[in-house]
């Protein structure tokens, strides 16, 4: 008989197959016409893929499908770099023994995937506060000396405050400006325009569809409570 030299799991319907082909724990070697009587196989049983709502072999519950997305590896290492580096421990019996070791790793990039699946709609990107680059954007809505030098000195005033800022002084219609920071997901929308006359200004969350409109001289204290609120 074949022995392959390692555990294996044989399927029901595998049972009833004859003169198959399999591995032969080898590079490019192969075992033909082989039959289950040739193995030494450790379980046989019905195996087959889960699907929703199967019962637990162990209890009154029954398997729910969810979506999940890989943000981060456990490695288990061995004792390959300890014994390089002499890393040891000393056991009960005062024995000198190479420390087992593993690691874990986190992707960013797995972790911004993440965010964004479940933080979107069709205009694109909905980024909460504590991982977007930019908490606030100033979107100057008209052209206008006054309004640029408006805009800019929030920025600054914004900025001494701890807060990151984006000015999007670009030569671009107010819709284009708009769409793009919706796309790009940033938190908070502040456009200085036709009511800067009356010392306002227009604030909006990315997440919520409603537009508030706030007074110039409370915006700073005005955002950093929205900040608190929703970080």
């Amino acid at each position: 008989p074949v022995d392959l030299n390692c555990k294996v799991v044989v399927d029901d319907e595998v049972l009833g197959m004859r003169n198959f082909l399999v591995g032969a724990n080898e590079v490019d070697y192969h075992f033909i016409n082989t039959n289950v009587e040739d193995m030494k196989y450790d379980l046989s049983g019905d195996i087959s893929t889960v699907v929703e709502g199967d019962a637990c072999p162990k209890c009154d519950g029954h398997l729910h499908l969810k979506k999940s997305i890989e943000i981060g590896n456990l490695f288990k290492l061995g004792t390959k770099y300890s014994e390089a580096l002499g890393l040891t421990y000393l056991d009960k019996d005062n024995k000198s023994n190479p420390v087992v070791m593993g690691c874990y790793g986190i992707g960013p990039g797995r972790v911004i995937a993440a965010v964004i699946e479940q933080n979107n709609d069709d205009k694109g990107m909905i980024l909460p506060i504590s991982i977007a680059p930019y908490t606030v954007c100033i979107v100057p809505a008209k052209d206008s000396s006054e309004i640029m030098d408006y805009c800019y000195n929030l920025e600054k005033k914004l900025e001494e405050a701890g807060i990151d800022v984006l000015v999007d002084d670009r030569d671009e219609r107010v819709g284009v400006k708009f769409n793009d920071m919706d796309l790009l997901g940033l938190p908070i929308r502040v456009t200085v325009g036709r009511d800067f006359v009356n010392g306002e200004v227009e604030v909006k969350l990315r997440k919520e569809d409603k537009i508030n409109k706030v007074k110039i001289d409370n915006l700073v204290e005005e955002i950093q409570d929205i900040i608190k609120k929703n970080i």
